[in-house]
């Protein structure tokens, strides 16, 4: 807002009144001229007014007042007596935004009212008010609201069976227990966990149980497991028990594989495997059949002796097994003047004739066949005394 400021100069002295700046003059009243208005600055806050003293002694009254409605009020800011000539300066304040108005009066005399029968002149000033400097609100910087890490979680699984099972004898199927673990080492939650589990060939999931969650087994070949476990805990653990047959030998590896929709630190340890020997009854060798111990063959003969005489004697031999005669064995007879080899009849029996004529023995033997015995025939000879003469 401007402020309106006027300012009056008036001379008085005697009865001639004389307007710097133009003016009026009062009725019987002589002017005594003794100063010339020259300029005046003006800031927000005050007036200064320069004029030009010429003629001494010369008394000048800076006076402004604010008007207001209905009256106005008077304040002297400033009263030079005997002003030398020259020029001088005087400063009233004012105040931004309200309506003054500045009267200068010149003479030896107090200054009269304002807008009397004594004012000469009054120009109007209108002093620059500062302009008000707009009110910046306050910056407030954004609010950048927390980030919050995605959830991280490791779940891990472990698998135990039963190590060894031996399928019945004559066939059939033997029972497998498995055990499994699914553990969240965290730091988060784990969402979403299931587990997925296929049978080895040879082995049929019978049934499942779980601590949390829920398991389905397929029964029909190739057998398998899938459990819905839901949302698991940083540091808990759920555990599973399957019931299973086998029905085929060897080694039945099962492995075990658990995922989660929440991101894991380590995979790795998604996994599980266990194995089972399954094996089957030792069947003993079939024994080989114990031979009868072969009954050795029996040779007899008759005579028991023989002379040594030169004349023609018979042997007879007799081939028995146990109670029972055999034919078709062969028989050795050797001794002093005989070697020869007979063959049994159909009777076990068989016969030789020879002439022995040396003392010794003949012996008679079974060749080819397992003997139990064997024969000797004493030859005795006949005692010839020495011819003499």
């Amino acid at each position: 807002m401007k402020t309106r400021v006027v300012l009056l100069v008036v001379v008085i002295a005697g009865a001639t009144i004389l307007a710097a700046l133009g003016g009026v003059a009062s009725a019987g009243a002589t002017p005594i001229v003794c100063t010339n208005f020259v300029s005046y600055t003006n800031t927000s806050s005050s007036v200064t007014v320069t004029f030009d003293v010429f003629q001494a002694p010369c008394t000048v009254t800076l006076t402004s007042y604010q008007s207001q409605t209905g009256g106005h009020t008077n304040q002297v800011y400033s009263t030079g007596t005997d002003l030398a000539v020259g020029l001088h300066t005087l400063t009233v304040a004012v105040t931004c935004g309200t309506d003054n108005q500045l009267d200068l009066f010149i003479g030896p005399t107090p200054p009269p009212e304002p807008n009397g029968t004594t004012d000469i002149h009054a120009f109007a000033v209108t002093p620059e008010c500062a302009p008000t400097p707009p009110v910046t609100p306050p910056v407030t910087p954004p609010v950048t609201p927390p980030v919050t890490p995605a959830p991280k979680t490791d779940i891990t699984v472990t698998k135990v069976a039963t190590p060894q099972v031996q399928l019945p004898k004559g066939g059939g199927s033997a029972p497998i227990t498995y055990t499994l673990v699914v553990t969240n080492k965290g730091p988060d939650p784990a969402a979403d966990v299931k587990v997925a589990d296929a049978a080895p060939v040879g082995v049929t999931f019978a049934s499942a149980t779980t601590t949390a969650g829920t398991c389905v087994v397929v029964t029909p070949q190739p057998s398998s497991l899938a459990c819905t476990l839901g949302t698991i805990a940083a540091g808990a653990s759920v555990s599973i028990t399957v019931n299973a047959t086998v029905n085929a030998s060897g080694t039945k590896t099962n492995v075990v594989t658990v995922t989660t929709s929440t991101p894991e630190t380590d995979s790795s340890n998604n996994t599980a495997s266990a194995p089972t020997l399954v094996t089957v009854p030792a069947t003993p060798p079939t024994p080989k059949p114990t031979p009868s111990p072969e009954i050795c063959a029996t040779v007899t003969v008759t005579p028991k002796a023989l002379q040594g005489n030169g004349k023609s004697q018979k042997i007879i031999v007799r081939v028995t097994r146990g109670k029972k005669t055999l034919a078709g064995v062969s028989v050795k007879i050797s001794g002093p003047d005989i070697t020869k080899t007979v063959t049994s009849g159909k009777n076990g029996k068989a016969s030789v004739s020879f002439k022995p004529t040396h003392p010794g023995i003949v012996k008679v033997e079974i060749i080819g066949t397992n003997a139990c015995n064997r024969q000797r025939i004493g030859v005795v000879g006949t005692y010839q005394p020495p011819v003499t003469g």
